[in-house]
């Protein structure tokens, strides 16, 4: 009984070194015939979703702003081009945390912008509120506030306007130099939003509503210069810009 004993000890110490040496090869040769887009799945763990679910309205490259915020709050980006003369075309694009039927719009305290913009006055036109797969759903008085049904439930919505007079020329100064006002129109509880401005005459940002050590707010982002999502209720951009003299 001993050495049968020994030799079947001997035999499991044998295939404990030959186990690895034999194995080796083949997992060499399984990374080497696969895929790396499947070796990387593969080694990263068995469990994730082979698909991503789109998001409301469309796919989530297409309706979701540049600037998530945390889950379960609404977000905007609005989207400013200056034109030439100052004035700029606007496109809110907002992503609400839940299904709304209605939306609503408000004119921002732009106090806070300073006494340069005191002068200015806001007008908005051609403003409309766009469902996607809807009939856009054209607005023609805002007023200091409004509420707008929309066509279906969503929770994706753009909101679209041309601005003028939210542009002062900045005297003394250099010719053709201007300071600009910018807030959201969009009027949802809970609403952070960022901001992307874009065009010739843009030079800088600042943003009144934020600590001194972020006044300067903009980031360049290749010809566009972004604000990172702040509350809605008192988020307002400053642009300098220069103008057509």
């Amino acid at each position: 009984m001993r050495l049968d004993y020994d030799a079947r000890l001997r035999l499991r110490r044998l295939a404990g070194v030959l186990g690895p040496v034999l194995l080796l090869p083949a997992a060499l040769w399984w990374y080497l015939a696969t895929p790396p887009a499947a070796v990387a799945g593969t080694l990263a763990g068995a469990g994730q979703p082979d698909d991503v679910p789109e998001a409301p309205g469309g796919s989530a490259e297409s309706s979701s702003p540049s600037s998530p915020g945390p889950a379960g709050t609404s977000v905007a980006v609005v989207q400013v081009t200056v034109l030439a003369d100052g004035s700029f075309d606007v496109v809110e694009k907002i992503e609400l945390a839940g299904p709304v039927e209605e939306l609503g719009l408000v004119d921002r305290d732009l106090s806070p912008a300073g006494p340069t913009l005191a002068g200015a006055e806001p007008l908005r036109t051609d403003v409309q509120v766009v469902v996607r797969g809807e009939d856009p759903v054209t607005v023609p008085d805002v007023g200091p506030e409004r509420t707008v049904p929309l066509p279906a439930a969503t929770t994706a919505v753009e909101v679209r306007y041309h601005l003028e007079g939210a542009t002062v020329r900045t005297v003394p100064g250099p010719p053709g130099r201007a300071l600009g006002v910018v807030a959201p129109l969009t009027d949802v509880p809970g609403l952070v939003a960022g901001f992307e401005l874009s065009g010739d005459p843009v030079r800088t940002l600042t943003c009144p509503a934020l600590p001194a050590s972020e006044l300067f707010c903009g980031t360049d982002q290749g010809g566009t210069l972004a604000v990172a999502p702040q509350p809605a209720a008192s988020a307002l951009v400053l642009a300098q810009l220069d103008l057509d003299t």
